[in-house]
């Protein structure tokens, strides 16, 4: 089995996976994206990959010369797995010392400082992240630096204290609860998070952008997206029944505690969160209105 080596210092492992490196849009992305890995500050950190049939990605870290352990995973009919993803990561680090297991997307730019402030943050058993995430529509915007906008209804990134990741009641269930394709794992990561750890932090201000890509260019169709966020809305929500937790997504993300910031800033994010919150609440309850009353009258 791969391990880290016991006197290893902690490690931020980042797990993820890619899409091809082709020269498309995407390829342009995922390499901002390990760019912003080799200009950490903090150096200590190790991406923990696994590949679903990509083309080019081991050729492409060993080019950027990214300290790097490459899994071969098998989704099946979703493609994706993303438990398979945050599994490989956690057999990292069975049997050793703690570390920061930090699980994100290959289209997340980070802070040249974002692993240092994590570190500096971080206690034995948190979780946390940086929300609301500045995304740009494309990666020229990203690199103009145009008109951004925040991502306050979902998070492409979620780091952990690994003794109690890797613990066995919360690795089983991990594995009990799979989640493949694309959609809502964040949901069911946070949902871990707010049963299993301490506290969950928003590190806000150090902030991490994110580009749009092109699912249509990696043949993610409506369909496809549809399917495996449907697959996972339902894992999701048998999760948080089963652990007797709060359903509604914006609830969940209300629990990343902010630091760093004071109280009236501190207000702002938790009304910008809450103003979400009830406005996709309003937004269901019309729709159920709709259904019921309306959809068969016209």
């Amino acid at each position: 089995m791969k391990s880290l080596k016991k006197q290893d210092d902690r490690k931020i492992i980042i797990c993820t996976t890619f899409r091809e490196f082709n020269g498309n849009s995407n390829d342009k992305i995922q390499r901002l994206f390990l760019e912003s890995i080799k200009e950490q500050t903090y150096k200590n950190f190790i991406l923990s990959v696994t590949t679903f049939g990509e083309k080019n990605v081991e050729k492409v870290l060993v080019q950027e010369e990214i300290p790097h352990i490459i899994f071969k995973g098998d989704a099946g009919e979703y493609r994706f797995s993303l438990t398979q993803v945050l599994q490989n990561a956690i057999s990292l680090i069975i049997n050793s010392d703690s570390h920061i297991i930090l699980w994100t997307t290959c289209d997340v730019i980070f802070e040249k400082d974002f692993f240092e402030n994590i570190i500096n943050e971080f206690k034995p058993g948190y979780c946390g992240t940086s929300l609301p995430h500045s995304v740009y529509t494309n990666h020229d915007n990203y690199i103009n630096n145009n008109n951004p906008w925040k991502l306050w209804w979902g998070l492409d990134l979620i780091f952990f204290d690994s003794d109690i990741l890797a613990s066995v009641k919360v690795n089983n269930i991990i594995d009990n609860y799979p989640n493949n394709g694309w959609g809502y794992f964040e949901f069911f990561l946070s949902g871990v998070g707010k049963k299993f750890f301490k506290k969950m932090i928003n590190v806000r201000p150090y902030t991490v952008s994110k580009i749009e890509n092109d699912r249509l260019a990696n043949n993610e169709t409506k369909a496809f997206f549809s399917l495996s966020t449907s697959h996972n809305k339902n894992t999701y929500e048998s999760f948080m029944t089963d652990y007797h937790l709060n359903k509604d997504p914006y609830s969940i993300l209300l629990n990343y505690k902010v630091l760093n910031k004071n109280f009236i800033q501190k207000t702002i994010i938790y009304f910008n969160l809450k103003r979400r919150q009830l406005a996709a609440k309003l937004n269901r309850f019309t729709h159920h209105l709709y259904i019921k009353y309306f959809k068969n009258r016209f």
